[in-house]
C-alpha cells in the first residue's frame, strides 16, 4: 500500500523500491510487477529489470485480462522468445513446441534478398537467422510467436531490411 501512496505522492523512486521490496516477498503479485514496469514511463528504471516486469507479466496474465503491458521494446529477445514458446507450449496443452514450416518460396525469396545486402548487412542478417534457428531448436523454444513478438520494433527493422515487408506482419 505504502508503494501506491509514494507513487501518488510523485515519489517515483521511493515507490519502485517498494514494490521490488514486496516483489521479493511475491514473486507472484502482479500489481506490484505491473507498477514497477509503469514507474518506467515516471522515472529511471534499468531496462533490463523493464525487461524482467514484461516477461514476469507475459508469464503472469498472458491474455492481459488483467493489466496491460507492451512487449515491443523487450531488449532481451532470446528470453522473449523462450516465453514466447513456454506461453505457446502451455496453451496447446501438449508440451510439444509447435512447429513451422517454411514455404519455399518464401525461402528463396529471403535467400536472394539476402544475396542483393553488402557483404557486412548480409553477414548480421545471416547471423539473426542462426539465432533464430538456435532459438526455435531450444527445448520450449516453440516454433510459433505471440502475436505481440509479431510487433517487436527490433524483429521488424530486420525484417524490412531484408524486403520481407509482407512476414513482418506476423510470424504464424
Amino acid at each position: 500500500m505504502l508503494g501506491y501512496l509514494r507513487k501518488e505522492q510523485g515519489r517515483y523512486e521511493d515507490a519502485a523500491a517498494l514494490f521490488r521490496r514486496a516483489i521479493a516477498l511475491d514473486a507472484l503479485y502482479l500489481n506490484a510487477w505491473r507498477q514497477l514496469n509503469d514507474l518506467g514511463d515516471k522515472t529511471y528504471i534499468d531496462p533490463g529489470e523493464r525487461d524482467i516486469a514484461r516477461l514476469r507479466l507475459l508469464e503472469l496474465d498472458p491474455r492481459q485480462h488483467h493489466v496491460r503491458y507492451q512487449l515491443d521494446e523487450v531488449a532481451d529477445l532470446p528470453s522473449l522468445w523462450r516465453a514466447a514458446g513456454r506461453l505457446v507450449d502451455q496453451q496447446a496443452g501438449q508440451g510439444k513446441p509447435a512447429t513451422v514450416y517454411p514455404l519455399r518460396g518464401s525461402i528463396q525469396a529471403r535467400q536472394e534478398a539476402l544475396g542483393e545486402l553488402p557483404p557486412e548487412m548480409r553477414l548480421q542478417m545471416e547471423r539473426y537467422v542462426e539465432v533464430q534457428q538456435t532459438m526455435t531448436a531450444q527445448p520450449g523454444g516453440g516454433g510459433r510467436a505471440l502475436p505481440s513478438l509479431a510487433h517487436h520494433k527490433l524483429l521488424l527493422a530486420a525484417l524490412r531490411v531484408m524486403g520481407a515487408e509482407a512476414d513482418a506482419r506476423g510470424y504464424d
